[in-house]
């Protein structure tokens, strides 16, 4: 059986997609271009961290964007399912401990969803201080 163009898609990432995981994970684009192009990359985890990555920037740091907004404009720009974004976002079926966005520390949810992603020791020191 032959591979649809739409198999295809879904069994490799696009450049969009490579450099957002480039920046996400701090690997070289020639290395992961050639593992996409190896078909040596987990297609599925990679597009859950790229959407993870996209939701937290717009929604916890940017605060410009609602959740909807979010979503739809992934679902447009990488043509991902709405369903599969929603798993990603709510975390269902999806074991993942939160870490602080900026050192990597594990974190409570509680705290990650208080302090934008960081942990105290981060945020502390974003904090500005005004007499």
């Amino acid at each position: 059986m032959t591979k649809t163009p739409t198999d295809r898609r879904r069994s490799v990432l696009n450049d969009e997609e490579i450099q957002l995981l480039s920046e996400i994970v701090g690997c070289d684009l020639p290395v992961l271009h050639k593992m996409n192009d190896l078909q040596l990359l987990d297609y599925e985890s990679c597009r859950r961290a790229i959407v993870w990555k996209i939701f937290l920037t717009y929604r916890s740091k940017k605060k410009e964007l609602t959740r909807d907004q979010v979503v739809t404009m992934m679902r447009h720009r990488f043509g991902l399912d709405k369903k599969f974004i929603d798993l990603v976002i709510t975390s269902k079926g999806m074991h993942m401990v939160p870490c602080c966005v900026q050192c990597g520390k594990p974190i409570t949810k509680s705290m990650f969803r208080n302090n934008e992603g960081l942990c105290d020791e981060c945020y502390a020191k974003n904090i500005e201080l005004e007499l």
